[in-house]
């Protein structure tokens, strides 16, 4: 059950006691892919290659500080957003306040039980993955988008129904959407889809905004124009029934 779960997840593990480091690659690499290094420098190489979903670390190490370390990981975008565990001998109450200062998203101390570091390392994996997925959706009231595919569904009949756009479109409408209600102008709807460096002139959003009203006609919201101004994502108003 566990490998169905995690399958595919990668855990780097800083430690330089070897016997412990082979004990914990051995036991996690039961359910997910586990690299083991004994040095800063070896995790620097291997994060220059690769991306980890978690990455579990000692704090002394014989080329380096492990706080240091964690926090010249939440600098780097490409490892910003992977949560730290740290698993150290160090039990004092400022490592433990400046580890999570510095962003790191447990703080064990050893000697652990293999069963609990597993329970908090999976759990952390569990969540991470969670909001990951999350990440690639975009919800709102009745319509959804998947944001790695650039595709916009509605809802229908119990079923999400798939709305032909163009990718100029996905991105003008997501932006709409994530800023319901809010009058955007022209020029930040050319920032935000077309980019600043990108010479885009009025009618052409106009154009691209005719085409996206008749396609989101069948969703509860339509996109209303604010005379010179610019453009709205608004609900269609519900008409009164008189009995």
């Amino acid at each position: 059950m566990m490998l169905d779960v995690y399958s595919g997840s990668k855990i780097l593990w800083i430690e330089d006691d070897p016997d412990f480091r082979d004990e914990v690659e051995r036991e996690f690499s039961k359910e997910v892919k586990c690299d083991s290094v004994g040095t800063f420098g070896e995790a620097r190489a291997l994060l220059s290659q690769k991306r980890y979903d978690l990455i579990l670390l000692d704090l002394s190490l014989p080329d380096g500080e492990g706080l240091k370390f964690c926090s010249k990981i939440q600098e780097e975008e490409t490892h910003q957003k992977t949560p730290v565990i740290i698993l150290t001998g160090r039990n004092s109450i400022d490592d433990k306040v400046t580890a999570f200062v510095l962003g790191a998203d447990d703080y064990l101390v050893k000697p652990i039980d293999l069963r609990e570091l597993k329970a908090r390392v999976f759990s952390k994996l569990r969540k991470a993955k969670k909001k990951s997925e999350e990440d690639q959706i975009y919800v709102l009231d009745g319509i959804k988008f998947i944001l790695s595919m650039q595709k916009v569904y509605y809802f229908k009949d119990h079923q999400d129904i798939l709305i032909d756009m163009t990718p100029i479109e996905f991105r003008l409408l997501l932006v709409l959407a994530k800023n319901e209600e809010k009058r955007l102008s022209r020029d930040e709807l050319i920032d935000w889809v077309w980019g600043k460096q990108v010479h885009v002139v009025n009618r052409t959003v106009d154009s691209h905004i005719s085409d996206l009203r008749k396609k989101i006609e069948v969703t509860q919201y339509m996109i209303q124009s604010v005379r010179g101004l610019g453009y709205r994502l608004v609900r269609k108003k519900v008409p009164l029934k008189f009995s």
